[in-house]
């Protein structure tokens, strides 16, 4: 995909672990990509520095937790 196009996200979910005693962020998203595949990407946040940055897959699918559901219309 070129990085010159722009991704609109069909659901953004954020989730708070913490491991250790240190609570991270993890940033969940699904768009629609040309050619109409659904895509999947996440990410790891610590305060507002980024541990992990966008990686391809559903992290929401295998945390068995409550999470904040922010989905954009």
């Amino acid at each position: 995909m070129d990085s010159s196009e722009e991704l609109v996200a069909v659901q953004h979910t954020l989730i708070e672990l913490t491991i250790n005693e240190t609570t991270y962020t993890v940033e969940n998203r699904i768009y629609d990509a040309p050619g109409g595949e659904h895509v999947a990407e996440y990410r790891v946040l610590l305060g507002q520095q980024v541990i992990k940055d966008w990686t391809r897959g559903n992290f929401v699918k295998y945390v068995h937790t409550q999470y904040n559901d922010n989905r954009l219309h």
